[in-house]
Order: C-alpha cells, then structure tokens, then sequence
C-alpha cells in the first residue's frame, strides 16, 4: 500500500527514550497503541 508510506520516515523516542523509525501509517499506529495509559492525552484518542 504505497500511500500508507511516508515520504521520509520521522524518528520519535518511546517510553523508554529509545529512537523509534515510523515509516509508515502501521507504524504509527503501534506506536500510539503501545503508548502508555497513563500517559495518553487528549489527542491521543483522535
């Protein structure tokens, strides 16, 4: 599915501050899923 890739991955620091590649809508989406509870905001839900 080439429109769920992104252009140029972006890099975000986990929990646990380790550098984590999103490269694509999937991996945004496991990336938020495996965010915390107790630390999901607002936007977090959106």
């Amino acid at each position: 599915m080439e429109s769920a890739t992104f252009k140029q991955p972006i890099f975000v620091r986990d929990d646990s501050f380790v550098l984590r590649k999103i490269g694509c809508v999937m991996d945004a989406i496991e990336f938020l899923e495996e965010w915390p509870l107790e630390r999901r905001g607002l936007l977090h839900g959106a």
